[in-house]
């Protein structure tokens, strides 16, 4: 069966709600690594999304305007000794695809603690995860 390319997937459509759930609550830009970190153990995707997965996804929906990318200041990236980090951030696009994707059981909100996910269970409690943003997450100036 082929899949329609104005549908997302589950996994795409878990990554559309994590990053609306961000922009909800900030300007919603992310790093693919550590969307990968939040979205690890949740129903849609129970064991960690690998990096090939989550930059392909990305990629894929960023082809359909579902998401914009920008990359970091190089600055920061040299002073930290790393490459520079790509970010992401959900267009309105994306939240209209969003709505197409089938039912994604899980719901992430992120908390005031920048690392901390809670999800709702499939029975309706809250599920709170702690996560602490790697070093050098979300820097200013990106």
């Amino acid at each position: 069966m082929r899949r329609r390319p104005d549908v997302p997937i589950a996994t795409e459509a878990a990554i559309l709600q994590f990053a609306l759930d961000l922009a909800a609550e900030g300007d919603g830009w992310f790093y693919p690594y550590w969307a990968a970190c939040q979205l690890q153990d949740t129903d849609v995707t129970p064991s960690f999304i690998g990096n090939g997965t989550m930059y392909r996804a990305l990629r894929r929906m960023e082809a359909q305007h579902w998401f914009e990318s920008r990359y970091e200041d190089a600055v920061l990236a040299e002073r930290e000794h790393r490459p520079r980090r790509i970010f992401y951030r959900v267009t309105e696009e994306g939240a209209k695809a969003r709505d197409r994707a089938p039912s994604v059981s899980t719901e992430f909100k992120l908390t005031a603690n920048a690392g901390a996910v809670e999800k709702l269970a499939p029975n309706g409690k809250k599920v709170t995860k702690s996560r602490v943003r790697p070093s050098g997450a979300l820097p200013q100036g990106v």
